[in-house]
């Protein structure tokens, strides 16, 4: 043997002992389930020692992963920045999970390359080493720009830092695993949420991180696919490289089918919280409406699964899926066939589209569609609120009734296009009203405004900002409508009435009912169950004024509900929003109420739009007004309200 052959020799054994040692050091048994009394409660303080009594009693993966990397002298409350140590233990073990494998990782001396050290859950791991890449931003010239979803900018655009660009496929994968990883331990900790559902806003985390991560499960899946494709028929030596790494294709299948299971779970689990709360399973209630905790921003949480899903599962992908061996793997859950959000060509005649690439754009093309209406060429105000939540917007409905006026959707990201459509189509001197704080609607949109009465409306909250709203719009008694402050779709169906919006949380704040006292002659109409608003809110408007409540078991029947008490005698034509979800409907009242039409609420399943449909047709609707494009409100059930 010569002396290279001798070193080389005595490399491979180094690195397989050193290989050896790391497992036994980093995969002790999992930890036993403790029981779930010797947990801390959500409000306990956020300690490395707490972190891990939480995981460890609900999930001993998750404990795995945070113990593992705690003991490499990670500072694991790092994640926890929100002071809960139930809001962070997603990301934290997603975060976590990346540095366990490429701290645990190392350098293979019989390939000369890299690997990871994944882990794959119940003590297993497996080492993917890397082969032959090119950076995911070579593909992005092939995903067209209405598929360049929530985390696109992130990881996959030119010049996007982290692993999943600069790594491509391995990158990915790694996201991918992570992101399961973090799902994984809100799903286990269903129980705990349970436990103390009184106590903390447990369901708005459980909710958003389902959301978050059934997103980030379509996008990832997506992403490597198309990766793949591209390499099949551009990079063959590339491609052949990763489809001959059998531990790489039997991790990504592993982790896809983990996936899958995990969101399955997830659901069911959200069916029981909406059930009880609501009476109607989770996908009627998109959105948390039966959240009756409190509710935060679904920003970044739009519904990116449904618009990627039919990609993945088109033909397109069945020769890569076959290489890679997901061949037989079942869609999740089952999807229609890819839908062109562009193609409006089976729409009948009478049914107006209004829809840009984006919410933002959506809502400048509605205001286009009121000036039709009003006749006007300029309007005398504006209304201007963020597009990345609903209360101020739909609360803003009334003001933009009285005032004439638009309701342009903006972000802090973007504040240029609604600037410049305000000086192109409000009048010098006119006036515009900003809804909520600097955070919503920025103040470099008020700096750009000068020659306008710009006036911000914005309190400590969104019940605060409501109440600033009705003040400027100077109301002063007759009928109030009361919508939930946690969920849109009443108060989406609300918008088009024309009339002021109160939105309530589980009892009316002191503010609230000061400003009650002070108008005169009101009575209240509530809308939705009792999921929406509950009975405790209605006892004390009875003490102020009439009361009627207007709601359905869903809200495609609560949206129909209050279509027949305000609009039967006048239904002309109709509005539609979709129903699991806000952005494209937020503009939509204004226009509603020019027109003098129902706002109703649909999806593009046959149980989402027949019950509109049937109002719809039974009120002689002859023009259908559609917020959003046919990858969210289908031509079937746009038509459907058409005879």
């Amino acid at each position: 043997m010569t002396r290279k052959n001798q070193s080389a020799g005595w490399r491979r054994a180094l690195s397989f002992l050193v290989i050896f040692a790391l497992l036994l050091a980093f995969l002790p048994g999992l930890p036993e389930t403790a029981e779930a009394d010797s947990v801390p409660a959500p409000d306990a303080a956020v300690t490395v020692s707490n972190i891990l009594a939480l995981a460890k009693a609900y999930d001993p993966d998750a404990y795995h992963i945070l113990n593992t990397m705690n003991s490499k002298g990670e500072d694991i409350t790092f994640w926890f920045y929100r002071g809960s140590i139930t809001d962070g233990i997603d990301t934290g073990t997603h975060e976590e999970f990346h540095g366990y494998t490429h701290r645990i990782g190392g350098f293979d001396y019989d390939t000369y390359s890299w690997y990871d050290l994944y882990y794959l859950g119940n003590g297993k791991t497996r080492a993917v080493p890397q082969t032959d890449v090119f950076k995911t931003e070579t593909v992005t010239g092939s995903i067209p720009e209405k598929y360049r979803t929530f985390r696109y900018d992130t990881y996959v655009a030119p010049g996007a830092e982290p692993s999943a660009n600069q790594i491509g496929v391995y990158g990915l994968l790694n996201e991918f695993s992570a992101y399961h990883w973090g799902l994984h331990v809100i799903e286990r900790l269903f129980p705990y949420f349970s436990k103390y559902e009184e106590e903390t806003d447990a369901w708005n985390t459980f909710m958003l991180s389902y959301l978050n991560n059934r997103n980030a499960y379509s996008e990832f899946y997506y992403w490597t696919l198309l990766y793949l494709d591209y390499a099949r028929k551009n990079a063959p030596a590339v491609y052949k490289g990763i489809i001959e790494n059998k531990a790489y294709c039997e991790t990504f299948v592993e982790m896809e089918a983990n996936f899958r299971a995990l969101m399955a779970k997830c659901e069911k689990d959200l069916d029981q919280v909406s059930m009880r709360y609501n009476g109607t399973p989770f996908k009627d209630n998109f959105d948390g409406k039966f959240l009756r905790l409190g509710y935060r921003s679904t920003a970044g949480c739009d519904n990116d699964y449904d618009v990627l899903m039919p990609l993945i599962n088109s033909s397109q992908f069945d020769q890569v899926k076959k290489d890679i061996g997901l061949t037989g793997a079942s869609p999740v859950p089952p999807v229609d066939p890819p839908v062109d959000p562009y193609d409006t060509s089976q729409d009948q005649a009478n049914v107006v589209r209004i829809f840009g690439p984006n919410r933002y754009d959506t809502s400048l093309l509605a205001a286009d569609a009121l000036k039709t209406e009003l006749g006007v060429s300029k309007f005398d105000a504006a209304v201007i609120a963020s597009g990345e939540n609903f209360p101020d917007a739909l609360t803003g409905a009334y003001l933009a009734k009285v005032a004439k006026a638009p309701i342009l959707l903006t972000s802090k990201n973007n504040p240029g296009d609604v600037i410049q459509y305000v000086r192109a189509n409000v009048k010098p001197g006119g006036k515009v009203y900003l809804l909520g704080g600097p955070a919503m609607v920025p103040n470099e949109i008020r700096t750009n405004l000068a020659g306008y009465q710009v006036q911000r409306l914005g309190g400590a909250n969104r019940y605060d900002t409501n109440l600033l709203i009705l003040k400027a719009a100077g109301v002063k008694g007759g009928e109030i409508l009361i919508c939930a402050g946690g969920g849109f779709a009443d108060s989406l169906s609300a918008s088009a009435i024309g009339k002021p919006i109160l939105i309530v949380g589980d009892k009316l704040s002191a503010e609230q009912l000061a400003y009650l006292k002070s108008l005169s002659g009101v009575k209240f109409t509530i809308l939705g169950g009792l999921g929406s608003v509950n009975s405790n809110v209605q006892t004390q408007l009875r003490k102020l004024g009439s009361v009627i409540r207007l709601g359905g078991k869903t809200r495609f029947e609560t949206s129909v509900i209050i279509a027949q008490h305000y609009f039967a005698s006048q239904s002309k034509a109709a509005v539609l929003a979709y129903a699991q979800n806000f952005p494209d409907g937020l503009s939509g009242g204004p226009l509603a109420m020019a027109v003098g039409a129902p706002l109703l609420l649909v999806n593009s399943t046959e149980a989402g739009y027949q019950p509109a449909a049937a109002f719809a047709r039974g009120a002689g609707v002859k023009t259908v007004y559609v917020l959003g494009g046919p990858a969210v409100i289908s031509s079937a059930a746009a038509n459907a309200m058409l005879k």
